[in-house]
């Protein structure tokens, strides 16, 4: 979490998992997409920073219960932009998301987190 304290905002999105069981192992692959915003410094604009990949992972099932095994990372793609316009239409009402307990989530879940989520 130190490391994310950075950005302003984190998005981490998972998809097009895929998973072949073998008796106790499994195989599997799953993308994944990150998007950061780092603040901007001394007047210069925010920074969008996007990361995609894959995970590779292999899996064992262990007293009933699948753990992993091994995973690999593969950088796949990023890109690097400097935040020079925001999309913010009028009359759509949404709400700012934040890195921080300010953020909506923490009104509605009290002063934990939801299940899963980031202090």
């Amino acid at each position: 979490m130190v490391g994310l304290s950075r950005f302003k905002m984190t998005q981490h999105v998972t998809t097009n998992v895929w998973v072949e069981i073998d008796g106790d192992t499994a195989r599997g692959e799953a993308y994944a997409q990150a998007n950061h915003r780092a603040p901007g410094e001394n007047g210069e604009p925010d920074t969008d920073y996007r990361w995609g990949g894959r995970y590779v992972d292999r899996f064992e099932r262990r007293d009933g219960v699948w753990k992993f095994s091994d995973r690999v990372v593969i950088h796949d793609m990023d890109r690097v932009v400097k935040v020079t316009e925001v999309w913010d239409p009028p009359g759509l009402g949404f709400t700012e998301g934040s890195h921080s307990t300010d953020d909506i989530v923490y009104r509605e879940w009290g002063k934990q987190p939801p299940p899963g989520g980031t202090p």
